[in-house]
Order: C-alpha cells, then structure tokens, then sequence
C-alpha cells in the first residue's frame, strides 16, 4: 500500500480545516470560570491540540486583516508551538490559548512588530502571568484526587488507539501524528518485533526523509523566523537525530500495518491474545 511518508503532515488539508474553524463565529467568554476545570493541553492528544492551535494562529491573522502566511508556513508554526506548549506551558487550557491570543493582538501583553513563534507564544507567557488568569485561578474547587487508571484500563486506552489508527492508515488517512505513540506501544507488548538491522533500516531512512521535508520547507517558507529555526535545526545533529527518531518509529509502524492488510492478520486478535497473557485476571 503506497503511503505518503513526509513529516508534516498534509499542510493544505490541515490548514483548510483550520480556516473552517476559524471561520466560525465564537464569542470568547473571558469570565469564565469554569476554563481551568477543563484538562491541561498538553494531555489531550497531539492532533487535538495541533488543530486548535493552527485555528487560533488563523484567526489571529484573520482579527488583524493581515495576509495568511503559506499553508506550509502555517503547519510548521503551528506544530512548532504545539511543541512548545506541550513541553514548556503544561498548565495551559486549550481554550486559553484564544484567550492569550486575543489579548495578545490587542497589545495587552506588549508590541510586537508581527506574527511568528515567538510573538504567539509571547501572548502565552503574557497571559498565564496576567492578572486576569491569577483571578481565574483563585476560582478554581479543590481538586478531586482522580483514582489512577489500573494498568488494564490504561492497556485498554492504548489498544483502542492502536486499532483506530489502524482503521485510518487503512483508509488511507493521515496517522502523522500518533504513529510513534501506536508504534512504541505495539512494540512493548511485542505485537511488533524487528531486530536492530530493521531498526537501523529505518532509522537511515528515516534521517533522510527528515533533512529532504527540512530543506523543502526551508526552500518554500517566506517567513524568515521559520527559515531560520529550520537552518537552526538542519544544522544541529541532536534535533535531526529527535526527529529521525521519530521518524523511524512512523516508518516502523507503517510497515507493519502493510503487513498485516497484506497477509490479512486480526490485528484485534492479536492485542486482546496479549491483553489476555498480561492480565490473566482482568485486572
């Protein structure tokens, strides 16, 4: 089965979405107390949040009248900061982040000459120390002490991932996103068993893919931020070394999923025989 194996994901499509969304008539309720109720960004799945973010760049530009950057420019920013939301604003809301951005472009948080990586998450920085998010704060109830998941239940969570993932590889959409998550998974419970000369396969093709996406964005972006955060990361072996990783692990899972549509494997079968060894017992 032929497979599109570029790193960002179909720029267009995403960004056509995003536009839909952004399209939308929402009145952002700045009062509401409840927003800190909901769960953090960074624990929602990474499309979620990369769409999201991707909307909220476009209305941003859209409040401002200012021209949208290029579909691929626009990817890229937005999985650069979902990136950096993840990693570095865990306590962000999803539904924050309009809020940030919409104090932000009203120059509540201080000038800033344009749109880019690092005026948006200036917004962020500017709002989660705000008045207006410290007051949000205050409201918030005790928090319930959430039983932890038994590790059934978290076995559970994982194979259903897996299988929709595998559902949508099937029909042929994209699983840019959460291919390493299914991949490492399917790996620890050794559905996927590949010795390290597999691994090294797909870890040199992976190193490729990754310089040939980094260089095409590199040659079609008009943002001069992203072009330099891309020569940035082109010219640092850890960060092409994170991605190819990354990579490989799509890669990996990817052929794995062609084998099983190829020789007609039950790919449920096979999770719940696993389940069934790990938690002989249902729990």
């Amino acid at each position: 089965m032929e497979k599109n194996l570029d790193l960002v994901k179909n720029d267009q499509a995403s960004v056509e979405i995003a536009k839909a969304e952004a399209g939308k008539v929402a009145v952002i309720d700045y009062t509401d107390k409840t927003v800190l109720a909901n769960p953090p960004a960074f624990t929602l799945p990474e499309n979620d949040t990369f769409n999201a973010i991707l909307a909220e760049i476009i209305k941003a530009y859209n409040a401002l009248a200012w021209k949208l950057p290029l579909a691929a420019d626009l990817s890229l920013m937005a999985e650069q900061l979902n990136a950096n939301v993840r990693e570095n604003y865990k306590q962000i809301r999803c539904a924050e982040i309009a809020i940030a951005f919409s104090f932000g472009i009203r120059k509540e948080y201080g000038e800033f000459m344009g749109l880019s990586l690092i005026t948006f998450e200036m917004f962020i920085k500017g709002y989660l120390n705000s008045r207006h998010r410290a007051e949000l704060a205050k409201s918030l109830p005790s928090p319930d002490l959430k039983k932890e998941p038994t590790p059934v239940e978290k076995f559970k969570t994982a194979a259903g991932n897996a299988m929709e993932t595998f559902l949508a590889y099937q029909a042929n959409r994209d699983v840019t996103v959460v291919a390493p998550v299914v991949y490492r998974f399917l790996m620890k419970i050794k559905i996927i068993q590949y010795d390290d000369d597999a691994k090294q396969t797909f870890l040199n093709q992976a190193v490729i893919d990754v310089v040939k996406d980094l260089n095409m964005q590199k040659t079609m972006t008009t943002n001069r931020d992203l072009y330099n955060t891309i020569n940035k990361i082109l010219q640092t072996p850890s960060k092409i070394e994170d991605k190819a990783i990354l990579q490989a692990q799509r890669l990996g899972l990817y052929a794995f999923f062609d084998s099983v549509m190829a020789f007609d494997i039950d790919l449920q079968e096979l999770i719940n025989e696993k389940r069934l060894k790990l938690f002989p017992y249902g729990n």
